[in-house]
Order: C-alpha cells, then structure tokens, then sequence
C-alpha cells in the first residue's frame, strides 16, 4: 500500500475505505470506520472489516455514507 499510498496521495485522495480483513489491512494503517457508512447494509460480523486510511493532513469526516457508482451496488459483489 505504501507506493500506491503515495500516489493516491500524490493525486489529492484524502482518504480511502476498504470492506476487508481487519488482520490485513491493518498492517498498511487501516482502521474500523465509524463516522462514514458503507454504502449498502452489512451484516454485523463484518463491523470490523469496514475501514478506512487518512492520507493527509484533512480532518476526516465524523459522519455520512459513502457513494458509489451503480454497477457497484450488486449484492453480489458485497453481500455473504
């Protein structure tokens, strides 16, 4: 994560939000989200594998749910 890190860095990505193992992503200096929801329902066991990793100095939002494009949304892409 630490070269793609810069690069989303480098081009103005504040913030990046992940739905994946907590052990993993934790390693790169991604922790549990608890101000932004993920943008479709999840089931309880997976609280901790929605996370999230600042990448600068912009205070990272205390609320909201985050979007995504159409194609996305499948259940079938997210869902157990």
């Amino acid at each position: 994560m630490a070269a793609k890190g810069h690069r989303l860095k480098r081009d103005g990505v504040a913030h990046v939000y992940v739905l994946g193992d907590p052990a993993y992503y934790g390693r790169s200096g991604f922790s549990p989200e608890t101000g932004v929801a993920p943008p479709y329902p999840l089931p309880e066991e997976y609280r901790e594998a929605w996370q999230s990793l600042g990448l600068g100095s912009a205070p990272l939002p205390d609320h909201g749910t985050l979007g995504l494009p159409d194609v996305w949304m499948q259940p079938a892409l997210w869902a157990p």
